[in-house]
């Protein structure tokens, strides 16, 4: 019984090891260019969420995650928050783990943690949200309600697809919340309102383009059995 339990710990450090790594190989694969800030990039890190907290156990994802994070802000090139760098990865890991392990209460946090941070968002960025970028959070609102609705079908490629959803745009608010805090209380400036603006139709490409890379990964390795052996919480 000592030897069957010690294999099952001994796995479960080597899932989140491989997983870290792959992660952590993510966020340094540039995808797209930040608009205004020069020299950055969006990375397909911003897919690493989905992967672990649909392919590991809640737990271990989380791990993975959060070591992913900290492993990734520490190299070169740094994370661009600084030490809160790891948070969207960890907040987009929980939302993914949340709508794929977890029935409708799981999918009523992911909710409440999506809403919140558009909420958060909104009023960082009062009063310019109001005039200048009004429709910054449109995309997450309908990536939440096409999450909720894809999820709530039980069909399972649908749920991949809704868990490839919360984690891409869990992510990027949590980014974004972030950078309306660390940028002007700790960097000692803050991002113009016209950026947020000209990024308002930009992003909701980019991350479409994200959910569907990390819809394809996931189904593909759906097929091939690599969802099946230890995910089975869900």
């Amino acid at each position: 019984m000592v030897n069957i339990l010690s294999s099952v710990e001994e796995l479960s450090i080597a899932r989140i090891a491989v997983f870290t790594a792959v992660a952590v190989a993510l966020t340094m694969i540039p995808a797209f260019s930040v608009i205004g800030l020069q020299g950055l990039s969006i990375t397909l890190g911003a897919i690493a969420p989905v992967l672990l907290g649909v392919v590991l156990r809640p737990r271990e994802a989380l791990a993975s995650a959060i070591l992913a994070g900290i492993i990734s802000t520490i190299i070169p090139p740094p994370g661009v928050f600084g030490p809160l760098s790891p948070l969207p990865l960890i907040a987009g890991t929980l939302a993914t783990i949340l709508v794929y392990h977890y029935g409708v209460k799981g999918k009523a946090l992911y909710a409440s943690l999506h809403l919140i941070l558009i909420a958060l968002f909104i009023a960082l960025s009062l009063p310019e949200i109001i005039v200048e970028y009004p429709y910054y959070p449109w995309f997450h609102i309908v990536g939440l309600i096409t999450a909720l609705t894809l999820a709530l079908t039980n069909k399972h490629k649908l749920v991949l697809i809704s868990s490839s959803i919360a984690g891409v745009l869990v992510d990027h608010m949590t980014g974004s919340v972030i950078a309306q805090v660390y940028f002007p209380l700790i960097a000692g400036f803050k991002i113009p309102a016209n950026i947020w603006a000209s990024v308002t139709w930009i992003y909701p490409i980019e991350r479409t383009i994200l959910i569907a890379i990390a819809s394809m990964l996931l189904i593909i390795l759906d097929r091939i059995g690599v969802l099946r052996p230890w995910t089975t919480t869900r």
